[in-house]
């Protein structure tokens, strides 16, 4: 284990820069990247090598999203209250959830994971009370956990034993071990993330979350302009500096390469970045 924080110099390319908060970071079998904005209401498409970019969908407030086997995309509407599914031409499908799920009341539905057997968790974002919902490919909906302090990011572990939430307003990460898909056998917290300098709450904030193949845990860490590596101990590994201020989700392209979203401020603008991380992965392997 290296217990010293890595903070080497990073490449970055700015892929997008538009009037709104960017969110929902993902990548497609063909290397398409997929986004959304929010507050501006659509869903972007853009090319792998960024060059190619148009509006793929329009919702309320679109925010987290996955693409299923089948090249769907699940879509939370933090607005709506909703989880939408679209087919890969960016046409609305159906309603996965509309409103609540189990009986209960989905009120910020935020961020959105598929797992193998095709069902998938969302969070449901709000203070002290927040929830992590699961849907099976059957259809069956139910809790999975609540009395979190606005769950934000999911995802799970290679093998699919363990789920990891950011918890936002406790600064922390969480991790569930899972007994069978969407059944919860206990939760601990795996990582207590570094504090802002300035003490106030709204400057780091956890949000979207990704894993890499060695298991390590990549987190974009809102209000703090960077992006966490959690080592498979739960120990803090390195720091990547993103340029944006509020970064909010990340996406693996490659070993060394990620893919990240956010802005300057809400409701805008946002910017989408390409950051290349090969110094900071050559020293904490």
């Amino acid at each position: 284990m290296n217990d010293i924080i890595v903070t080497s110099p990073v490449e970055r390319t700015v892929f997008f820069e538009g009037a709104f908060y960017t969110e929902g970071p993902v990548r497609d079998k063909l290397g398409r990247y997929y986004f959304t904005d929010l507050s501006g209401g659509r869903v972007w498409r853009m090319s792998p090598e960024g060059r190619s970019l148009k509006v793929w969908a329009t919702s309320t407030c679109p925010n987290g999203q996955a693409i299923t086997r089948e090249g769907h995309h699940l879509i939370c509407d933090s607005k709506e209250h909703v989880v939408k599914r679209f087919d890969a031409k960016g046409r609305l499908i159906r309603y996965e959830v509309n409103e609540s799920c189990a009986g209960i009341p989905v009120h910020v539905p935020n961020d959105v994971i598929v797992d193998r057997s095709g069902g998938f968790y969302f969070t449901d974002s709000v203070r002290e009370e927040g929830r992590v919902f699961y849907k099976s490919s059957a259809g069956n909906c139910h809790e999975v956990a609540q009395g979190y302090d606005y769950p934000n990011g999911l995802v799970l572990s290679t093998d699919e034993r363990y789920l990891f939430i950011a918890e936002s307003y406790r600064n922390r990460i969480l991790r569930i071990t899972l007994d069978k898909p969407g059944r919860m056998g206990y939760w601990e917290v795996w990582c207590d993330l570094p504090q802002h300098p300035s003490g106030t709450t709204g400057t780091n904030l956890p949000d979207g979350l990704a894993m890499d193949g060695m298991g390590r845990l990549w987190v974009a860490h809102y209000g703090m302009g960077a992006v966490q590596v959690v080592g498979t101990d739960g120990k803090l590994l390195a720091s990547v500096a993103t340029g944006l201020p509020l970064t909010s989700n990340v996406c693996l392209i490659d070993d060394i390469t990620l893919l990240v979203t956010g802005g300057i401020t809400e409701p805008g603008p946002g910017a989408v970045a390409r950051i290349n991380v090969r110094n900071i992965t050559e020293k904490i392997r």
